[in-house]
């Protein structure tokens, strides 16, 4: 019913009645290609928000030391090759020949100055991926010596989200880890007009209008394989049936978050196809538990208490939303990493649908007759947003759906300004260590420690397992931290883990993209086939 539903939606205007035969050719541009994605970043700035838009945005435009691979796995990047000199030490070996888009070769200074802007920039989400780090050093031009305060067996992953920008010519200031010595550091309005031009990616930015149109061109001057596209638009259309509708009629070239009622009738067009991405993505409802968040006058704040936590835990019945919204295509969560990655703990049960225990929590909470709570959403997360909403009021807590743009709603909950909001969470560094670290640990952004904990939730004895986890070198003993870590997550629920899901893309025959796991769409990796692309 539901994939009959999508279909009506798609094919519900005259324009795209003739879908067997148009799909993929009004306006198409054989050296210009046009992703729909359901959101685009929010700004320029690779050093600003730990984003998935906007490192979508920075990886086409900048590069990090290390890669990661389709299934977030570590490759050599602006490094060719990575060495522990010791538990403390570590040496990269920078890539040759690189030229960033202002004309300037990469140098190890290059680095160091990269690193000490994140230290810089009020608000950067990065930090944490620099956390530990005591120094580093430009040993010579093509050389980048980091040490660690502690054995930290992640240094590699954890580079995977730092874009590398040009340092001004001459630069050469030394990394402090409680921060480098001022310095008129490119401002992020710069990045956003195009005027810091200081990436060394395959693509550069031409227009930046937020939430509306992004232009890239092709930087020629790139070290790596040249992309097939001279240029790239990226577009935002949130609605999964106004993606569809785009590309059956030729508007954009590949659209992302396909959803799971579309997969049928995208499957039996002729001149489209799908890919999926490993399942790395999880789904989950973050509740705000400082006090006062919820706007209640003279009372504690609801989410603060576990008990209701664990009630909201119990009101969602994740089978029939895995089953029923997503047809089968995603898993319910028992827990915050899904199947696969590094951490994942198979001894842990699924979370139950148990409305009746939820009621009983929430009364032995103090909470029998319920509260009001909003629940701030962005538009590809609505049907997901009312389908909760509703499951929650049938306990008594009376749910609004707020929907939101992704710039305005990634900016309210950096400022922890929302009551409850459905979100994703991918551990990019391919173990439950990144999420824990990001999104468990107690928020202290100088110490790049809870950056994406928008919840406020605290717990010392986590914080101290985490903190050992991160430096364990030893994997087995490393497995065993990240486990109880899990365990004590699911009894605590900071956030409610609702679904684990892969990504899936709509594209136009001719044209080749292997999904990745993190959920990134990336121009320089989708190529022409066999068939041309016109």
């Amino acid at each position: 019913m539901l994939a009959a539903a999508a279909a009506a939606a798609l094919l519900s205007s005259a324009a795209t009645a003739q879908v067997a035969t148009s799909a993929g050719t009004a306006g198409a541009d054989p050296q210009h290609i046009r992703l729909g994605l359901e959101s685009l970043a929010g700004t320029a700035d690779p050093h600003l928000y730990n984003s998935l838009d906007n490192a979508n945005l920075a990886a086409h435009l900048f590069e990090p030391l290390v890669r990661r691979d389709r299934s977030l796995q570590p490759i050599p990047g602006l490094a060719t090759k990575w060495q522990a000199d010791d538990e403390r030490t570590w040496t990269f070996v920078l890539r040759q020949g690189v030229q960033f888009h202002n004309g300037t070769a990469l140098d190890a200074q290059d680095v160091v100055y990269s690193f000490c802007r994140i230290l810089a920039l009020p608000g950067s989400g990065f930090r944490g991926a620099l956390r530990g780090i005591t120094s580093v050093e430009a040993k010579d031009a093509g050389t980048v010596v980091l040490r660690t305060v502690n054995p930290d067996p992640l240094v590699p992953r954890n580079l995977t989200s730092i874009s590398i920008i040009a340092a001004p010519e001459g630069w050469s200031g030394k990394y402090d880890p409680n921060g480098c010595r001022p310095e008129a550091w490119p401002a992020t309005a710069e990045f956003d007009r195009g005027t810091a031009d200081l990436g060394s990616g395959p693509f550069r930015l031409t227009k930046f209008e937020p939430g509306r149109r992004i232009e890239l061109a092709r930087f020629d001057g790139y070290w790596g394989a040249k992309p097939s596209w001279n240029s790239v638009a990226m577009v935002p259309l949130p609605d999964p049936g106004a993606r569809g509708r785009a590309l059956i009629s030729g508007t954009v070239d590949i659209v992302n978050a396909v959803s799971a009622e579309s997969f049928p009738f995208f499957a039996g067009l002729p001149n489209l196809h799908l890919v999926s991405s490993p399942q790395a993505r999880t789904l989950v409802l973050n509740l705000n538990q400082r006090s006062g968040a919820i706007g209640t006058t003279g009372a504690e704040n609801p989410f603060s208490d576990p008990r209701v936590r664990r009630a909201i835990s119990y009101a969602i019945d994740r089978r029939a939303i895995s089953e029923r919204l997503m047809l089968g295509t995603a898993v319910p969560a028992g827990q915050l990493i899904p199947q696969g990655m590094f951490g994942f703990d198979p001894d842990l049960p699924d979370n139950p649908y148990d409305p009746d225990r939820a009621r009983a929590l929430l009364a032995e909470a103090g909470y029998a007759g319920g509260f009001d709570a909003e629940l701030m959403s962005i538009e590809p997360m609505a049907k997901l947003s009312e389908v909760v909403a509703r499951y929650l009021s049938t306990i008594g807590i009376r749910t609004r759906v707020s929907i939101k743009p992704a710039p305005e709603a990634m900016a309210q909950l950096a400022k922890l300004d929302f009551q409850m909001q459905v979100g994703g969470t991918v551990p990019l560094t391919g173990e439950f260590g990144y999420t824990a670290r990001e999104a468990l640990a107690t928020r202290d952004p100088p110490s790049g420690m809870g950056t994406q904990n928008y919840g406020g939730y605290s717990n010392p004895e986590l914080d101290q397992l985490i903190r050992t986890a991160l430096v364990t070198i030893d994997d087995g003993k490393r497995l065993d931290l990240l486990k109880t870590i899990g365990r004590i997550a699911m009894t605590d629920v900071p956030k409610v883990p609702i679904l684990h899901l892969p990504r899936t893309w709509a594209m136009r025959s001719g044209l080749i993209y292997e999904g990745r796991a993190e959920g990134m769409t990336l121009a320089h990796e989708i190529t022409k086939g066999d068939v041309e692309v016109r």
